[in-house]
Order: structure tokens, then sequence, then C-alpha cells
């Protein structure tokens, strides 16, 4: 699960970034309760490899959840 995870994030921050910069970049994963700790404790390993990306985790309760991709300003 953590591998996917990070792959999972990896993946993210290479569409998010594009190419390298110097400049830090910020993404936010929304996770299910209780599954914002396998994001926490996979967060180390994915910052060693991209340590110019910031993470903000997104907790959300079930209900709100899939409502929130819908409802959220970009």
């Amino acid at each position: 699960m953590r591998k996917l995870l990070t792959v999972s994030l990896a993946l993210v921050a290479a569409v998010t970034l594009g190419t390298a910069s110097a400049q830090k970049k910020v993404i936010t994963v929304g996770v299910f309760p209780d599954l914002d700790s396998v994001v926490k404790a996979a967060l180390p390993g994915f910052y060693k490899l991209y340590p110019n990306v910031e993470v903000k985790i997104n907790s959300l309760a079930y209900a709100d959840h899939h409502t929130a991709p819908t409802t959220t300003p970009r």
C-alpha cells in the first residue's frame, strides 16, 4: 500500500511539476479518514525523491470526500 501511494504521489508530482525547478511546489492529497496515517507514513520516502514538493493532506469525512472535488475552488 505504501509503495502504491508513493508511486501515486510521485506521478502527481511529475505531472504537476513538469520539469524540475528550484521553487518549492505544493500539492494537496485528499484522503478518507484513517488513510491519512498511511499517506503520512509514505511522505518521508516521497520527500527524499522530491525535496522541492510539499504535500498537504486534506482528510475529509467519508460523506464529504467525494463532493470535495466538485466543490473545491481551483
